[in-house]
């Protein structure tokens, strides 16, 4: 078992936080680019799809 101090815990939430926003932000650059985009997904996929 990993054991977090609380130094290790935020600077791991931060790093998710950056990584999360990065995928908002091509999201967002998708969203508006202008081009018609369609996703295919193949494997284990876990949501909607609503966001896309």
């Amino acid at each position: 078992m990993r054991v977090f101090d609380a130094e290790t815990y935020e600077e791991h939430a931060e790093g998710t936080m950056r990584h999360s926003r990065n995928w908002y932000r091509v999201m967002e650059t998708i969203r508006y680019s202008g081009l018609a985009v369609i996703s295919a997904m193949f494997g284990a996929v876990i949501g909607t799809g609503t966001k896309i």
